[in-house]
């Protein structure tokens, strides 16, 4: 009955050439696939990529199976509750703002339901490459609904899905694929709602963006809103004020209904990246004209391997492709010829750079639309490129021609690398002249061959130089299959710390393997690395002057400062022999775990909530240096008002500064608030003039600031006996720069007698540096903590914590985890303020007596949230529904007026 139906209809036809282009495209895709990635093959190297793949990807995918698992067991159980908060990722963070977009990559976040831990990396990849080929899918479906021919459409999402945007980010930053899936059916919808068609793709699959993150959601925004103007233009040939508010208002509710329906993660996102320390942050960065070196790399990098976020490296021949629309000038190219020059004018001018990455740095992420343009450039030329003038052939063989020579002058060092490429767009252009003008559907079918099998050369030779070792060697950056969760697990050697000391606390390590192995391994550390993060968790250690690492949102520990981390509860320690030199002070040795590494305890460790009974301001608290800062906040609470029922702490630490002799230097001069480094084998020899047994050595490197150096990046290395550290300096025009202008190091306390301060510079340059100061932060007086009698019962449930309390007198009652104003606070039953205490953690004030303690945690508008997305979809699938029943009921109509006539 259905065949029956589907011959007398037509679509038989359409169907069985559906069938048939997706199993060419399929075939194609492995083989392509194979070709490109063919040297992890040949290494053994799964698709998990450092840093990203391994710090973030990995182990949020590790993250999100045991959510699932915890969600459906506490369901199974009769508990609806769903986890909001969780202690274990960094030292505790909201667990929809950083995990929902990939909690909600549904299905694919569900894969590793069904399989053991042991085979995650074979579910990572396999996640990746079903991506990749959906992305395909999704570009072919496109097109074949424009109209365009199959064979046409093949060559086109080959180019798109072998992108070197996607060839270097997919396994990088899989979360990065979405919108390749994804942003293709927006367009397209958009377009149906221009030609007054349905609106549902456009809503659904722009939704599905929302979903998946607001950063490509943002981009999509402005992508599809430039393109709805342009193409409107396009059809009607001028705004017709009356249509086009129709149309402008159906496409903004449509787009209002997806915001609605992705609003479960996109909220509570927004408002933590709002919130967070980047969402605030911004640089020194060019305006209107990047580096000449910048326009170099583009100029190659558009069509010349290794590929990234900024070049969307294309396969050679899509050169031609490209030029056609300027060359013949038809009037159906005209919309290619703008969407292309728009496309050159965002990546050529940093403000508008600046402006499609959210008025951060300038950033080229959104390419994967000019993935999409050129790909559809190819798709629309293969039926005209063997038909061209003579004069257009001759203008597009000079072009490529300049193009060679101007690209043997922009990459001198690279062109044996890019010959093979460069001769393939040679011999392509060749081919034009050869068999151009040729008549009959042969022809047309060899050409439309050619074209694919230059594009899938192109693509492999891409990908080939993109990994090989002699030329991209990006294989470098990724893990031997099958070593991932090992490397993790060296943090701390799996160990079962639960198993081992069933309290709440905190531990760290000396081998740091992995910034976010907390979430991997079911344990709370001060490391951490996402996107976006807690800013009080930031502040307090840009307070401090710790941010030594890269970037304020990826902290490695807490530079083994005891102060610090007995503030934050850290209690045991993992070391190794090769770390054993960077345990923090007074650490005591608990265990050997065996094969070289070490349980160590902290007794100066702080419990997860306690208590202060007197206070500092923070006003005089910013006053201090760094080590007074850390030696109050361990003996007092740092608050913003007075506390009048408290009384007033009096710092008693002394400046701890200590002098020194310069004993030796080669290749650097220090003078009127500058360092010169003028030699790559530079070195500075400092002997601090005292030492104290019960103490820690800090450098400080005053007022350093590397701008005007035209360095972007520097890394000071100091060693202090054992003991080697690494300061990292950014220029303020740097990508992923980070104010810290002050960066303090804490070289230890197992410094001895005679030991030297050696620093050096990795790059030559001059920089300004008020000075170089040592201190000696005297921790004699440090004492082991107390039994804690006056918390019983602590309790850390399901975004709950609970306790009972019994103060002998008024005290500040101290939550240590991460101030955020989505605690509710209850004492005794009724709700109380909570204040941030010490620049870091929550406070109450409570009056003596025994109290009954409840903290509820609500991961900010989630229920508004929650609601507008069940409001959302409800609504989208209502609107189908009355769409396809008045079809029908119009289909009805007009069949029964045929009868009647």
């Amino acid at each position: 009955m259905l065949m029956t139906i589907l011959k007398k209809t037509g679509n038989w036809l359409k169907l069985h050439k559906n069938i048939s282009y997706l199993l060419v495209y399929t075939v194609l895709f492995f083989l392509i696939f194979m070709g490109v990635y063919i040297n992890f093959y040949i290494r053994g190297l799964s698709f998990i990529q450092l840093p990203d793949g391994f710090h973030q990807y990995y182990p949020k995918m590790v993250y999100i199976d045991g959510f699932f698992k915890e969600v459906i067991s506490n369901f199974l159980r009769g508990n609806f509750t769903v986890p909001q908060f969780d202690l274990n990722i960094g030292i505790g963070e909201d667990i929809i703002s950083i995990m929902g977009t990939w909690i909600m990559d549904l299905p694919f976040s569900l894969f590793t339901q069904f399989v053991s831990e042991d085979s995650f990396e074979i579910v990572y990849s396999l996640n990746i490459i079903l991506k990749l080929y959906l992305a395909g899918c999704s570009f072919s479906y496109v097109c074949v609904k424009w109209g365009k021919r199959r064979s046409h459409v093949l060559a086109g999402a080959i180019v798109y899905v072998f992108s070197g945007y996607l060839m270097r980010i997919a396994p990088m930053h899989p979360a990065f694929i979405h919108v390749f899936i994804f942003f293709p059916l927006v367009i397209y919808g958009l377009d149906r709602i221009i030609k007054k068609k349905s609106p549902f793709l456009f809503i659904g699959s722009f939704a599905l963006i929302m979903l998946r993150g607001y950063y490509f959601a943002y981009m999509a925004t402005i992508l599809a809103f430039v393109f709805g103007i342009i193409r409107y233009l396009d059809v009607y040939g001028k705004i017709y004020w009356k249509e086009f508010r129709t149309i402008f208002f159906r496409a903004a509710a449509g787009y209002m209904l997806a915001v609605l329906m992705g609003l479960i993660t996109l909220l509570p996102a927004v408002l933590l990246y709002l919130s967070s320390t980047r969402g605030n942050s911004g640089g020194e960065y060019p305006f209107l004209i990047y580096s000449l070196e910048y326009y170099k790399n583009l100029f190659t990098g558009m069509f010349f391997p290794p590929g990234d976020t900024d070049y969307p490296a294309l396969v050679s021949v899509v050169l031609p492709f490209i030029l056609i629309p300027f060359i013949e000038r038809k009037r159906d190219d005209k919309i290619l010829r703008i969407f292309l020059i728009v496309s050159l004018c965002l990546f050529c001018v940093p403000v508008l750079g600046r402006l499609m990455n959210g008025f951060g740095y300038p950033s080229n992420r959104w390419s994967f639309a000019f993935s999409f343009l050129a790909a559809y450039c190819v798709t629309n030329g293969i039926g005209r490129i063997f038909k061209l003038r003579n004069a257009a052939l001759w203008v597009l063989n000079g072009s490529v021609i300049l193009y060679n020579f101007l690209f043997l002058f922009a990459v001198p060092d690279n062109t044996e690398g890019c010959l093979v490429p460069l001769i393939c767009l040679d011999f392509f252009v060749m081919m034009l002249f050869l068999l151009r003008n040729k008549n009959g559907k042969l022809w047309e079918r060899l050409t439309a061959g050619l074209v694919i099998g230059f594009v899938c050369i192109g693509a492999v030779l891409n990908g080939r130089l993109t990994f090989d070792d002699s030329y991209g060697n990006i294989a470098v950056e990724y893990f031997e299959s099958g070593t991932v969760d090992g490397y993790i697990k060296e943090t701390t050697h799996d160990f079962d710390f639960q198993e081992f000391d069933s309290e709440l606390y905190r531990i760290d390590s000396t081998n740091i393997t992995n910034e976010n192995f907390s979430v991997a391994l079911d344990v709370s550390t001060p490391s951490i690395y996402y996107s976006v993060i807690n800013s009080s968790f930031v502040d307090y250690l840009k307070g401090i002057h710790l941010l030594t690492a890269a970037s304020d949102f990826r902290i490695s520990g807490v530079d083994s400062r005891v102060q610090v981390e007995s503030l934050l509860g850290v209690k045991y320690y993992i070391t190794t022999d090769s770390t054993i030199q960077y345990l923090p002070y007074g650490a005591e040795f608990v265990k050997d775990l065996g094969e070289g590494y070490y349980l160590y305890q902290n007794p100066y460790a702080r419990p997860m909530v306690y208590s202060y009974d007197s206070y500092m301001l923070k006003e005089d608290y910013d006053h201090l240096n760094v080590l007074q800062k850390q030696n109050a906040a361990l003996n007092t609470a740092i608050v913003d008002t007075p506390q009048e029922m408290l009384s007033l702490y009096k710092n008693t630490k002394e400046e701890g500064e200590i002098s020194y002799t310069v004993i030796e230097s080669s290749g650097i001069q220090l003078k009127d608030g500058k360092i010169i480094v003028d030699s790559a084998e530079n070195y500075l020899e400092l002997l601090p003039d005292k030492s104290l047994e019960d103490s820690e050595l800090y450098l400080e490197l005053q007022g350093l600031e590397i701008t005007s150096s035209g360095s972007q990046s520097i890394e000071v290395y100091v060693n202090y006996g054992e003991v080697s550290r690494t300061v990292s300096a950014t220029a303020k025009n740097y990508t992923w720069h980070y104010d810290n202008e002050n960066p303090w190091v804490n070289l230890g306390s197992g410094g001895k007698e005679g030991d030297t301060v050696y620093l050096s510079f990795s790059t030559p340059g001059t920089y300004d540096l008020k000075a170089i100061r040592l201190y000696q932060n005297d921790l004699e007086e440090l004492s082991p903590v107390p039994e804690n009698d006056e918390i019983k019962n602590l309790v850390f449930e399901t975004n709950t914590i609970e306790c009972e309390v019994m103060f002998d007198k008024d005290k500040i009652l101290n939550f240590n985890i991460p101030y955020s104003d989505n605690w509710t606070l209850y004492v005794d039953g009724k709700e109380t303020e909570t204040f941030q205490v010490n620049d870091l953690t929550i406070g109450c004030m409570l009056p003596e007596g025994n109290h009954s303690i409840t903290m509820i945690y609500s991961t900010p508008y989630l229920k508004i949230a929650a609601a507008g997305a069940i409001i959302g979809w409800l609504g989208f699938s209502v609107a189908i529904l009355l769409y396809w029943r008045g079809r029908k009921r119009d289909t009805r109509r007009r069949q029964e007026s045929l009868r009647v006539d």
